[in-house]
């Protein structure tokens, strides 16, 4: 019960909204090649704070014996974004509910750097 009360009284709930529309509004703005926008909504799966976001494999230049979704997780690592596979070709985004602001910005900043070194030339 003291942890529902957290949620309800830090307005975590509304959190989580802002920052999953936060994180459609600049994805989709960004009209990525890397991003297969045509599963999902605009490339995104999920709710709230539970995202995946749907790579255009086709278009990103990854080994392959390695799934495009394994090794955009490693370049994000290493520009020190953690983040899991949720499958070989969707990438897993799941924030913590009291992410802020800067934190989100911070994360999109390095996905779409890691995107945009992948994309096939």
């Amino acid at each position: 019960i003291a942890v529902l009360s957290e949620i309800q009284s830090s307005n975590l709930i509304s959190n989580a909204e802002h920052q999953e529309q936060r994180i459609r509004t600049e994805v989709k703005s960004w009209n990525h090649s890397g991003i297969d926008t045509t599963r999902g909504t605009e490339g995104i799966l999920g709710k709230g704070l539970l995202l995946g976001f749907a790579l255009n494999v086709g278009n990103l230049d990854t080994p392959a014996e390695t799934p495009a979704a394994v090794h955009l997780c490693k370049s994000l690592m290493a520009a020190g974004l953690l983040t899991v596979p949720a499958g070989p070709e969707t990438l897993r985004w799941l924030p913590p509910l009291n992410v802020t602001d800067d934190e989100v910005s911070q994360a999109l900043e390095i996905l779409k750097k890691a995107l945009d070194s992948l994309i096939k030339s």
